[in-house]
């Protein structure tokens, strides 16, 4: 705890065309995944939590794909009691990112 850590894979998944129709489906209608630690929930850019994904086109074809925020850096701010060393968090930001080879529906 209280240190940096590099990046972790928490999970893989595959999408069959059923999950990636539902992505598809809440990227169009902006959905946002919240989450919460320590109490407090997780921002981006000052907004509560992030987008689930975007739509965006390949360069040159121009052919519209959807892309997924399948990494996510975090950063969690906390303030420490120098009484005990116990430490409370105070902040939760993140800046998710699509990785453009295995993301994309």
């Amino acid at each position: 705890m209280r240190k940096d850590e590099a990046c972790k894979v928490a999970c893989r998944v595959k999408l069959d065309a059923e999950a990636a129709k539902n992505f598809k489906e809440k990227i169009d209608g902006n959905y946002r995944v919240n989450m919460i630690l320590g109490n407090v929930s997780v921002t981006e850019r000052q907004v509560e939590g992030f987008p689930i994904g975007f739509k965006g086109s390949y360069y040159p074809s121009g052919k519209e794909v959807y892309f997924i925020n399948n990494h996510l850096s975090f950063k969690v701010m906390y303030h420490v009691n120098p009484e005990d060393d116990s430490a409370q968090i105070v902040g939760f930001h993140v800046d998710p990112y699509s990785s453009i080879t295995s993301s994309h529906v």
